[in-house]
């Protein structure tokens, strides 16, 4: 029959999990593929090794440059949309977002060099990668997703009725994603270097020194396949905010029913 589908529930379910992850619920345009969460875990094995490898404060900054440019990318592909930017504003979030992300990074890096010897000292050393890019990260999202603090995003109802903006929902919007941006290096950047420096530590280094590559790259993907639905999955995309927590305007709306809204809805981004 015209209009109703064959396929069963659990095909619908799928079917809906990779619409959503494919298709930016603000705009109904497909996000570009490298800039999905999907893409993330292979996209980031070059990016990680590359931070977790550099020494020198030319290869930081370029391995800096890389991961936070990308980093921009994600951010701008998974926003809340409510808000249109110019190419200028766009401009402006990129060159403020990778240049204070890669000013925190080498001035970590270079108090790196000042951690003093011992085991606590060992522990900074490895833990550095980890500050310098959730600091990084969380300053790259807010440069990037600012504007939903300043103008507002869109709230609606329960049903999806549009309400209007709420600057209230938008800095909720950006606190919960820059929080994510914090929890997501910390697998990725803190159990490669102490997992390496275990193995390095151990007999098997020295009788088989060949699987050290394989096996550094293996906890790298392991910890970034386990980072991502850690950090993502803190907060929920469409998120929820009372209404008494808002602006005047919305303090006492009603719904259809007249029945005063304790809660309104958002699309928090990614």
């Amino acid at each position: 029959e015209e209009g109703r589908s064959n396929a069963s529930e659990e095909e619908l379910w799928h079917a809906k999990k990779i619409k959503d992850a494919i298709i930016h619920p603000d705009t109904g345009v497909e996000i570009f593929a490298p800039f999905r969460w999907s893409a993330f875990v292979p996209l980031n094995i070059p990016l990680v090794i590359g931070m977790l490898g550099s020494t020198t404060w030319v290869g930081i900054s370029f391995w800096q440059w890389m991961n936070q440019s990308y980093n921009v990318m994600v951010n701008y592909a998974n926003r809340n949309a409510s808000n249109n930017l110019t190419t200028t504003q766009i401009g402006q979030a990129y060159a403020g977002a990778v240049l204070s992300s890669c000013a925190v990074a080498l001035g970590l890096g270079k108090a790196q060099t000042m951690v003093p010897p011992g085991r606590f000292g060992t522990f900074l050393k490895l833990s550095i990668p980890f500050f310098a890019a959730s600091t990084a990260g969380s300053l790259n999202v807010l440069l990037m997703r600012w504007n939903e603090c300043n103008e507002g995003v869109i709230i609606k109802t329960a049903e999806g009725e549009e309400l209007g903006r709420s600057q209230a929902a938008g800095r909720k919007a950006l606190l919960e994603t820059t929080l994510t941006r914090t929890v997501l290096p910390a697998p990725i950047l803190l159990v490669p270097p102490f997992a390496m420096r275990m193995f390095d530590r151990s007999s098997w280094a020295t009788k088989y020194p060949r699987i050290r590559t394989p096996l550094h790259l293996t906890v790298i993907t392991g910890s970034l396949w386990a980072a991502l639905p850690l950090a993502i999955g803190l907060f929920d995309q469409t998120s929820k905010i009372k209404t008494d927590q808002l602006e005047p305007q919305y303090q006492n709306i009603k719904d259809s029913k007249g029945r005063k809204l304790e809660y309104v809805f958002f699309n928090k981004g990614l």
